[in-house]
């Protein structure tokens, strides 16, 4: 009897050990303390904008381009990019004209223009969360790639910063009208006031370019993305006060639909930021295709 009690003993040890044997770990992993931590790629964590000021003719712009669409391969959704054409080398030829004839400039990117004195100081540059490096929000491209590692402290490919608030963008599509409803909301207290800007941007738009790394310098099919088309609540978007833990907000917004655009290569992107000092909060880009 004693003989068998050990046998169902060791049988049942043996059935939970391979039970736990078995079982399936997603990545991705991080080496930790040489302990294995599991990491949960849905955790909340503060994403990074990158606002991209640019022109058809400025034959810099497209190295820019590069830095910022190698960071978006690095690092994936964790990176929202916003291209804004403005200034001198937005302009536009007659229509006459072979080239350089379409206007991607807008109301919203202009504004911005005028606020920080973008194009003055000439293209291209950006900002990396709209934050203060250097004492100064406005950095060239070289420069990008640093700014952004430091949001991996530890080099994991994952950003470090929790997030104080989500952001859902939520779309319907109709034939000539796309009804945006994005909520916010709050995951720790904050104490200034918030704005939300929701706008429209496309990739894949075929058109000139100069640069002057090529050879013409005047590329006729260059592939323009995250192209800024249109902010759905203007340039400064809508208050939405000051947000704390479990505050739920949501902004119904509607835009018709520009035949211009290809909708199927077009996104929502929608961000927070911080009303007194305009750095962005939180980020979240949907596509709009993936919601037909």
């Amino acid at each position: 009897m004693k003989n068998k009690n050990q046998m169902l003993s060791i049988l049942i040890a043996g059935i939970i050990l391979l039970q736990f044997a078995c079982d399936k770990i997603e990545p991705p992993f991080v080496e930790n303390n040489n302990i294995d931590t599991i990491i949960n790629p849905t955790n909340n964590i503060q994403k990074v904008l990158i606002e991209d000021f640019t022109g058809h003719k400025c034959g810099n712009c497209p190295r820019a381009h590069e830095e910022a669409e190698m960071l978006k391969t690095i690092y994936g959704d964790q990176v929202v990019i916003i291209a804004y054409h403005i200034g001198f080398f937005a302009t536009t030829n007659p229509p006459a004209a072979p080239n350089y004839t379409t206007d991607f400039t807008t109301p919203s990117g202009n504004e911005y223009d005028n606020l920080w004195g973008i194009s003055a100081i000439g293209l291209p540059q950006g900002m990396i969360n709209r934050n203060n490096y250097a004492g100064n929000n406005i950095v060239n491209y070289p420069t990008w790639s640093n700014i952004v590692q430091d949001y991996d402290n530890d080099n994991d490919g994952l950003f470090d910063n929790i997030a104080v608030l989500k952001i859902t963008n939520n779309i319907t599509l109709n034939s000539s009208n796309i009804e945006c409803a994005v909520n916010i909301k709050g995951l720790n207290n904050s104490t200034n006031e918030s704005k939300v800007v929701v706008c429209l941007v496309e990739d894949n738009v075929i058109d000139w370019q100069k640069d002057y790394d090529s050879s013409p310098s005047d590329i006729e099919n260059y592939t323009h993305n995250h192209v800024f088309r249109k902010s759905l609540n203007g340039a400064w978007g809508n208050s939405i006060g000051i947000m704390t833990n479990n505050t739920d907000t949501t902004i119904n917004l509607n835009q018709s639909i520009n035949p211009d655009w290809d909708i199927n290569n077009c996104s929502i992107i929608s961000y927070v930021y911080n009303a007194d000092n305009y750095e962005i909060i939180q980020v979240e880009e949907t596509k709009i295709s993936n919601k037909n």
